[in-house]
């Protein structure tokens, strides 16, 4: 249904922060300070307020061997996923992470973007061709669900998280505005020969965790098309995610949700890397479409020739492209660069003028000129260097 084309990934990467806010139980101007595991949380009026965050690097170790995306979480948290890849389908790359405290009480989760295919069951293609679970063009065949909360329970739950199946469903929402807004992307890519519906929801569950009642919220977009001289139809699910917490403690989970969102950096030198692999498998399939996917990854992989100079400054222009974007996306999402004493760069809340990184991974912010985390005895002891604002 949507463009495979991985150049605009991290495009679509902001778009998914986006709507994951958007979708988001209303607290979304919450301050970063709140809700942090900090010894600070609540300072004496002497001392200055500070947050502190975790380092955290993602490695694409199934793929291309190469840092795959970076950010921060609360001190105290973890991170689990990565990318899956699956070359059967398209795009390939399956984003999934869970970000959790340390009883993975209060989690976050991402999924990742999925297409699914159905032949019209009046072509007499149907019944050889509508098996449910195969790969067809790319395509996991599945019968289209019925409605958003339909697709969560399909897809969501039966797919990724099937701990879900026993646990009760509290509430169920409709997202219009998220779903319009979707529609008229999508719109744009295709023509009237489609017909398009398109459902955005949110659903929450409720369960028993580690002798806890807890609450989950799940949200996804749904969307449909079909190409109306045969009558098939293609649909996906996008920009899913769900948020853990303690019953009736969802609202405080929003401070965090916003950082580890807005924090997320995918790695340029991957994201060139699935571009090329992205079009050269379109490329070999189109010289030799009987040829498999073992080979077609194999020869990808196996292929290191240098760019010509017109691909030298497409690549050049496209990363001219990237750095406004990443440029404008920073500033609506109130974060800006910052670099440690090794070079590395991490996006951080632009509300505070300060930041330490620590020897053990920590990150501390604060507004405080005159203040020095070396010298300060509530910390655990550590190495604590000043970090510099940096540019994209």
């Amino acid at each position: 249904m949507r463009s495979s084309n991985h150049m605009l990934l991290r495009a679509a990467l902001y778009s998914w922060i986006a709507l994951s806010l958007l979708a988001s139980v209303p607290t979304a101007r919450a301050q970063f300070g709140a809700g942090f595991n900090s010894p600070t949380n609540s300072p004496p009026a002497n001392r200055p307020m500070v947050v502190r965050f975790k380092r955290y690097l993602v490695n694409d170790d199934q793929g291309f061997q190469m840092p795959f995306v970076r950010g921060i979480i609360p001190a105290d948290w973890t991170v689990k996923g990565g990318v899956v890849w699956r070359m059967a389908l398209g795009p390939p790359d399956l984003m999934r992470f869970h970000w959790g405290d340390a009883q993975d009480i209060r989690a976050i989760d991402s999924y990742p973007y999925v297409r699914f295919v159905w032949e019209n069951p009046d072509s007499p293609l149907a019944r050889r061709l509508n098996v449910p679970g195969r790969v067809l063009g790319h395509c996991i065949v599945m019968e289209p669900p019925a409605d958003q909360f339909d697709a969560i329970d399909k897809v969501i739950v039966g797919m990724f998280r099937p701990d879900l199946k026993q646990a009760q469903v509290v509430s169920k929402e409709k997202l219009p505005k998220v779903a319009k807004a979707n529609y008229d992307e999508l719109a744009k890519n295709l023509g009237p020969q489609f017909a398009i519906e398109v459902w955005a929801g949110r659903e929450t569950f409720e369960y028993q965790l580690h002798g806890q009642t807890v609450q989950e919220l799940v949200s996804l977009v749904f969307a449909e098309s079909m190409f109306r001289p045969s009558g098939n139809r293609g649909w996906d699910i996008s920009y899913a995610t769900s948020e853990r917490a303690p019953k009736g403690t969802l609202d405080k989970l929003q401070p965090i949700s916003m950082v580890i969102f807005r924090s997320l950096q995918l790695n340029p030198a991957w994201s060139q890397q699935l571009a090329q692999l992205i079009e050269k498998r379109q490329a070999a399939e189109r010289q030799q479409q009987e040829e498999t996917f073992d080979r077609i990854e194999a020869r990808i992989r196996a292929q290191s020739e240098a760019n010509d100079e017109e691909h030298a400054n497409y690549w050049q222009h496209s990363e001219d492209l990237n750095r406004q974007s990443e440029n404008f996306a920073d500033y609506q999402r109130e974060v800006s660069p910052w670099k440690d004493n090794e070079g590395n760069s991490y996006k951080l809340p632009t509300q505070y003028s300060y930041a330490w990184s620590g020897a053990d991974g920590q990150i501390i912010m604060s507004n405080d000129a005159g203040y020095n985390p070396n010298a300060d005895p509530d910390l655990t002891p550590t190495n604590w260097a000043p970090m510099q604002p940096s540019h994209n």
